[in-house]
């Protein structure tokens, strides 16, 4: 009895070492990340291809997002942890081991949420610019600079409209196909984008998307299991886009500018004529919502009647999401107030000094290739 308490001591202590060795270790590169852009650099080159060639292309083999789900069981675990304690203490069944076991497993679960978030994400904020990787010039541009660019990508988006796919009523609808082609049009940079070759995971809908809506989230890449997942109940004409900014997530690409700039840029040189008049309603929105500009009810007046109405579907998509859901406007507004919150807190975490505003830059880019291009 006396050898058996003492092997178990020994295997508490060794479990308690190895560990206090991990988190040193999981320590040691988030600050090598932190300092050094080479060492994220070949990380991102050579180690993030790994994680998409074995693990994604293990989980892309479920039709279903097993983040949302492994998430969904996160959040109810501590109540079946409790059921579970609380039941030894009424049976009187080694309820010390069991809490001291209980305790092994979340000690087990963080340390793979925080060694598949540092591996998948957190390494990733620190290489060096896409600016730097696409050899685009970085300098400020003029009011007048962004109005033709904008004026240009209004004339495409106008030039596609009538030739996209639209239902009866006139609105763009998205295929299967289209969806497919999102992965191709990611793949379809890789000469710009090296790290854009080889695997590229299926993004997956978003079973509880109606969550996403009240939280005015459209897309997330769920590191610890390497999968882009998309919100599926927001307009077709959005979802192109939004699934390859969250492809770029999964290829490496953590700054949220430059997974929207990926986003825009794979669909507008796509082979897909969707895909293309998706791409570019999306950097126009991109231009247009903020009011970058002093004349925005002029620019309004360049978008042809087809355009105008996609944009008008998209509003009455949020109106409709918002009419039905059982929660009040107030409501509503707390949480996506606090999604944001959330999410400005993790971008500044990883050293993203403006935060969410960053999601803004992408203009900045799309400027920097649209004039070097001209």
């Amino acid at each position: 009895m006396q050898v058996s308490i003492k092997r178990d001591h020994r295997k508490k202590k060794s479990f308690i070492f190895i560990y206090a060795v991990f988190i040193a270790v999981i320590v040691l590169i988030n600050v090598l990340a932190r300092t050094s852009t080479a060492f994220c650099d070949f990380y991102i080159k050579y180690i993030t291809p790994l994680w998409t060639n074995i693990f994604a292309r293990i989980t892309s083999l479920f039709p279903f997002s097993i983040g949302e789900f492994f998430i969904a069981l996160i959040c109810i675990s501590p109540f079946v942890a409790m059921f579970f304690l609380i039941y030894s203490a009424i049976k009187k069944r080694n309820f010390r081991e069991r809490v001291l076991k209980v305790g092994k497993i979340y000690a087990l679960l963080f340390a793979y949420l925080l060694l598949t978030s540092t591996l998948g994400a957190a390494i990733l904020y620190h290489c060096s610019s896409l600016f730097e990787k696409m050899d685009l010039p970085q300098k400020t541009y003029t009011e007048q600079q962004l109005s033709a660019m904008y004026s240009d990508y209004v004339d495409k988006a106008n030039e596609l409209a009538p030739k996209v796919t639209r239902d009866k009523d006139g609105f763009f609808v998205l295929s299967e196909k289209d969806r497919e082609d999102c992965a191709k049009a990611v793949n379809g940079l890789s000469d710009e984008i090296s790290e854009l070759k080889g695997y590229i995971p299926k993004a997956k809908p978003i079973l509880f998307s109606d969550v996403m809506g009240i939280m005015s989230v459209s897309g997330i890449f769920f590191p610890f299991t390497y999968e882009a997942n998309y919100n599926n109940n927001m307009d077709a004409v959005s979802k192109p886009a939004t699934i390859c900014h969250e492809l770029a997530h999964a290829k490496g690409f953590l700054l949220e500018d430059e997974a929207n700039f990926i986003g825009f840029y794979a669909c507008i040189n796509s082979d897909n004529v969707n895909l293309q008049y998706a791409g570019y309603v999306d950097i126009i929105e991109e231009i247009y919502v903020p009011s970058y500009v002093d004349d925005i009810d002029g620019w309004s007046e360049l978008l042809k009647k087809d355009v105008a109405r996609d944009f008008e579907y998209w509003n009455k998509i949020d109106e409709k999401f918002a009419s039905d859901t059982p929660l009040s406007v107030e409501t509503i507004k707390s949480i996506d107030e606090i999604s944001s919150k959330v999410t400005d807190s993790s971008l500044k975490l990883n050293a993203v000094d403006d935060g969410i505003k960053s999601y803004g830059r992408v203009i900045d880019l799309a400027l920097a290739k649209y004039y070097k291009d001209k």
